[in-house]
């Protein structure tokens, strides 16, 4: 059987231009026309929100930590008999695939602040001292950037998987654990070894590092970055955001839809038309919730 067509019904209002429209579930319902330069606006001020709140680089940052967070819970719970080397290459390539995305993250947000403010910028001063405070203060972020360093131009870092079963005193239960680890003389060979990974375990080079902690107290030493980016971004924010709340205001309690009727494009049908539109319900959480007066 043939489901009919499903019509909506548009209110254009006799407008010729982009108008805003308040949308029903099969209508909707004019409310103004817009101007060419309203329309900039409104699309400068939902892009802004896109690019640097609902999906901006860093989340790759954090969803990679989690799949390696996933990838470590895997395999530490894996049976006796799955616990095989190729559990090791597992985590070997969610660290990897994490540390990549790290330096990425670093690079995109250094080039975005670069083009925005200017290289002489105060933004950018910011977000560079950000870098080297978490750098200077945290031990697992120096860790990190060696072995991206090492990564990067070397080899892969070399990982012992173990997997130890202890007998519970408390519970009287065996308790298996895995452990994951490498040796800082990995990264003391190399001609490329960080300066002050170097100078700080010259001594010690025997010295064992458990990955997973590296990595979630790395991390944790990395919002010191991000919440100078959150920073740099946040006057232009509260602008873009005070902003669409006028608009979304005129359309409550939806949110609002930019529409407009276009003619037929070259080789379309002479009697059809072009229906353009430009939802703002991705925006809308972050238009309500923001934390702006």
């Amino acid at each position: 059987m043939n489901t009919p067509p499903k019509i909506l019904k548009l209110d254009l209002g006799g407008h010729d231009g982009w108008t805003l429209q308040k949308a029903e579930a099969d209508s909707t319902i004019f409310i103004r026309g817009l101007d060419d330069v309203e329309v900039e606006r409104i699309d400068n001020a939902a892009g802004f929100c896109r690019a640097h709140v609902i999906s901006p680089t860093y989340r790759l940052l954090m969803s990679s930590h989690r799949v390696w967070q996933q990838t470590y819970k895997r395999v530490a719970d894996a049976k006796r008999e799955e616990f095989e080397p190729s559990l090791t290459e597992e985590l070997l390539g969610a660290m990897v695939g994490w540390l990549l995305i790290w330096r990425l993250v670093l690079d995109q947000a250094a080039h975005n602040v670069s083009q925005r403010f200017g290289r002489d910028s105060d933004q950018l001063a910011g977000l560079r001292a950000a870098t080297h405070q978490a750098y200077d203060s945290s031990l697992a972020y120096r860790i990190v950037e060696a072995l991206r360093n090492e990564v990067q131009h070397r080899e892969m870092p070399p990982l012992n998987l173990t997997r130890t079963k202890k007998l519970d005193k408390e519970t009287g239960q065996a308790v298996t654990t895995i452990s994951c680890k490498f040796v800082v003389s990995y990264l003391l060979e190399s001609s490329k070894s960080l300066a002050k990974i170097r100078a700080e375990f010259s001594q010690t080079p025997d010295a064992e590092f458990e990955v997973a902690r590296i990595v979630d107290d790395a991390m944790e030493a990395m919002n010191i970055v991000l919440f100078e980016l959150a920073k740099v971004s946040a006057p232009e924010f509260s602008e873009h955001v005070r902003y669409l709340r006028d608009i979304f205001r005129e359309t409550e309690p939806v949110p609002p839809l930019l529409l407009r009727i276009t003619p037929p494009k070259t080789g379309q049908d002479s009697r059809g038309f072009n229906v353009e539109m430009k939802p703002l319900l991705d925006v809308a959480f972050v238009v309500e919730h923001a934390p702006i007066a």
